[in-house]
């Protein structure tokens, strides 16, 4: 078991982009997922990587330099001394497609297409999803 962490770590749960006091978080998905993380001071650093996301696809860098993963649980952590205030943190992982079956109050049987936690495409076709 992991000591929770100290004060002097910033810990990134939520992926989404936001500006705050501790660092700077950018999100972005396109055929990959990738997560930017820019700490303001030099703390150490734990990104939650998704359950659903291939670990052997999650790649780590440090201002652009591979780093080797070194995992607590489902965080990355990347100790300060790998990084300096304003370096920037980047995790990317695959973004994994598949298909559920799913049957509305109205009795209608969709067949919802995922990529990562992301509806894509839905059978038949929605006004809020596309074909």
């Amino acid at each position: 078991r992991h000591s929770p962490p100290s004060p002097a770590w910033v810990s990134v749960n939520m992926l989404f982009s936001v500006e705050r006091n501790e660092a700077d978080i950018q999100v972005e998905y396109g055929e990959e997922a990738r997560v930017s993380v820019v700490p303001h001071e030099r703390d150490n650093v734990l990104i939650r990587v998704p359950g659903w996301a291939p670990r052997e696809s999650v790649t780590l860098r440090v201002d652009n330099q591979l780093r080797t993963a070194c995992w607590i649980g489902p965080y990355l952590f990347v100790g300060r001394d790998l990084h300096h205030s304003g370096s920037r943190i980047t995790v990317t992982y695959a973004l994994p497609e598949h298909v559920s079956t799913e049957t509305m109050r109205n009795g209608k049987t969709y067949q919802f297409t995922w990529r990562g936690d992301q509806v894509v495409a839905s059978d038949p076709p929605t006004p809020i999803y596309p074909a």
